[in-house]
């Protein structure tokens, strides 16, 4: 396969691919971002609705970010919004599409398929927990970045879990809600920042508690992975 050298929102350079691949109902497309050094790599699948703006835009923040840190990123993108023809078929669309991207980086050579986690912007948090509790994916981390989440929607999730929020978010009690819910869930602030996170250094700061909480979490044998003591607190 052919990769790329492609310049990023830094000065870093990650080396990046394009794939499209065929799904159950049709294609997707998958960017890989890579680090420099020696694969395997641990690996972040990326998951924003393809309806927000706002979401696409921090996917493409974390695409070239998350590689800073040593670590691989794919995000995907349905080809055809012809799966959009209705919001249940939308979002069983993309549970589906996270499940076959996750596999399709486990599959990867230059990616480890024991350190594959996934991170969701907003809307698609309700895709990636939807994904987790129906063991569709196990990914070794999650983080759900300013997440909208439904009653009870983190139950069943029995991943090392981090809910980054800004802490002037209407959403904030509802995640404290579904977080208080499950012992593998965890819940961090970003000060002043609202539930899109375009306040000056707010996606930054976002950004470094993702990529803190994928290399503790990586770092880690199996053991500490299931165990949901071994977490960040509030």
């Amino acid at each position: 396969m052919t990769y790329t050298t492609e310049g990023g929102i830094s000065a870093f350079g990650a080396l990046t691919r394009r794939e499209t691949t065929a799904w159950s109902r049709g294609e997707f497309d998958v960017r890989l971002s890579l680090p420099p050094g020696e694969p395997p790599f641990p690996s972040v699948v990326l998951v924003a609705s393809p309806d927000s703006v706002a979401e696409l835009l921090h996917a493409a923040f974390f695409l070239h970010r998350f590689p800073e840190a040593g670590l691989g990123v794919a995000v995907f993108e349905v080809i055809g919004r012809s799966v959009s023809c209705s919001p249940p078929i939308l979002e069983h669309a993309l549970v589906e599409g996270l499940e076959a991207v996750f596999h399709w980086a486990q599959e990867q050579p230059d990616l480890d398929e024991d350190r594959v986690g996934v991170a969701a912007c907003g809307f698609g948090a309700v895709i990636a927990a939807r994904a987790v509790r129906r063991h569709l994916v196990r990914p070794a981390a999650l983080v759900l970045l300013g997440p909208a989440v439904e009653p009870c929607g983190l139950v069943g999730i029995h991943v090392p879990s981090l809910a980054i929020v800004g802490s002037a978010d209407g959403l904030l009690p509802a995640v404290r809600t579904a977080a208080d819910q499950t012992e593998w869930a965890n819940v961090v602030l970003v000060e002043g920042a609202g539930h899109t996170f375009e306040e000056r250094g707010a996606l930054g700061r976002s950004a470094q508690l993702a990529t803190d909480w994928f290399a503790t979490q990586f770092a880690c044998g199996e053991d500490y992975l299931h165990d949901p003591d071994t977490g960040v607190g509030d």
